[in-house]
């Protein structure tokens, strides 16, 4: 997949059976006049995954329902086929559990037929694009400081003692340690709190509680302390209303207070999960 700026642009694989939504997909690609995609489409699983390793595509629009796979299956299978790949999923119906389901598998984003326009499904291929971009960048970061700490440890800059407690309870705050990665936290932090208040607007509490977990799963991985989480909030909350009005603020400021909650309980759980050993050991 190559990187384009948004306004560009974009090639997209279309993975639908049926006809009829395939035209209407285009059609509503093709209402933005500012915009310009190339498209092309399938009705199988199978034929999407030949095509996009054969080719490069900006992010597939994938339907639950094919002839040869349904549901998260899909997600999996093109996942594992095509990881570089972003996806907005397409579904029939409303179903909380089979949404939840596809954006667990490694979708970016998902979306009911027949409940979005064109603006709503650019700015959807959009979003999945960045969250794609910044998820992988934040994987490559977490890979690059593990490595750091492992070397630092072999040549005895670090005790094992030092580098896990430093690494497991926060002791040194992101934003000073890695600006890069914070940076990426503040992007996507920020991407979180405008679509929580564009997902409440059409009840799509599914999917925002799937992108606030997964975001506290970034947080765990890093090693995060409370204080990373609000000062990455603050951030986000600052950058997010810069050009909002007044109602849309308002909004935000609301959603935010409930996003930090629900990303404080998450990462708490991430701890609970993975890190009981050296939370118990500390304890002692």
């Amino acid at each position: 997949m190559t990187s384009r700026r948004f306004g560009s642009t974009l090639k997209l694989l279309i993975v639908e059976d049926s006809p009829a939504d395939v035209r209407l997909l285009e059609e509503l690609l093709h209402t933005e006049t500012h915009r310009r995609f190339v498209l092309q489409s399938t009705g199988t699983l199978q034929v999407a995954v030949s095509m996009a390793t054969a080719q490069e595509f900006d992010a597939v629009l994938l339907d639950l329902g094919l002839p040869d796979a349904e549901g998260s299956t899909a997600v999996v299978e093109l996942r594992e086929q095509c990881s570089s790949l972003p996806i907005v999923v397409l579904t029939d119906r409303v179903d909380p559990e089979m949404a939840a389901e596809a954006l667990h598998a490694g979708a970016q984003d998902y979306l009911v037929k027949g409940r979005f326009d064109g603006d709503g499904l650019i700015r959807a291929v959009d979003y999945a694009i960045e969250r794609h971009r910044l998820y992988h960048a934040l994987e490559e970061a977490v890979s690059a400081r593990e490595r750091d700490k492992a070397l630092a440890r072999t040549e005895g800059l670090m005790t094992p003692t030092t580098a896990a407690t430093a690494g497991s309870y926060g002791e040194y705050l992101i934003r000073e340690t890695r600006p890069d990665v914070y940076e990426l936290l503040v992007d996507e932090y920020k991407s979180l709190i405008v679509g929580a208040v564009e997902r409440q607007m059409y009840q799509d509490v599914p999917a925002l509680k799937s992108r606030t977990r997964a975001i506290a799963d970034r947080f765990g991985t890093l090693r995060a302390a409370p204080r990373d989480v609000i000062d990455v909030h603050a951030a986000a909350i600052k950058a997010a209303s810069g050009d909002a009005n007044r109602v849309r603020r308002s909004a935000m400021s609301i959603e935010a207070q409930f996003l930090v909650l629900e990303v404080m309980g998450y990462l708490a759980l991430y701890y609970r999960t993975f890190m009981s050993g050296p939370v118990h050991e500390r304890a002692e």
